[in-house]
């Protein structure tokens, strides 16, 4: 038996992995001593709120085409080929750069899965948007982590 899952259930799991997303950035800006980790941080602390703020209001308005609309930059791949880090209070920025690209993979990952359980629904554009976001983000990364970490490429 198919079990039927309401949109509000779709919605606040959503939710839920950007409020998921919040906490790993405030953690790991808790954590890290180097001021420039923190402010990169920081920064994707504000995107994930930004996220969960999306999210929230299209959940009440019920429009999800106005979530994340952005060209996406070229997908370097970096992700692919880096070893898991773990945050500590010893990171320096290029494991905060790896562990934040990690996420932000998973991210893209487990909205990619979402978009294709979704197709031909209204949540398919939804979780596509997100998608687009995650992806947004983790191109960042590996774009500032190629120029800081890789210079000979």
């Amino acid at each position: 038996m198919t079990e039927t899952i309401s949109f509000n259930e779709v919605i606040d799991a959503a939710i839920k992995k950007e409020e998921d997303a919040v906490e790993f950035y405030l953690t790991a800006m808790n954590i890290v001593k180097y001021p420039g980790a923190r402010d990169m941080l920081h920064s994707f602390f504000e995107e994930e709120k930004r996220h969960v703020l999306l999210l929230t209001e299209a959940k009440e308005s019920k429009e999800m085409s106005a979530v994340g609309k952005n060209n996406l930059p070229p997908d370097l791949s970096i992700t692919k080929f880096l070893i898991d880090e773990e945050i500590t209070e010893q990171s320096t920025p290029q494991d905060v750069m790896v562990a934040a690209m990690k996420n932000e993979a998973n991210a893209v990952s487990l909205y990619a899965q979402q978009v294709k359980a979704f197709k031909g629904s209204e949540l398919e554009a939804l979780f596509q948007n997100l998608m687009n976001m995650e992806k947004e983000h983790k191109e960042y990364l590996e774009s500032e982590y190629e120029k800081h970490f890789m210079p000979d490429n």
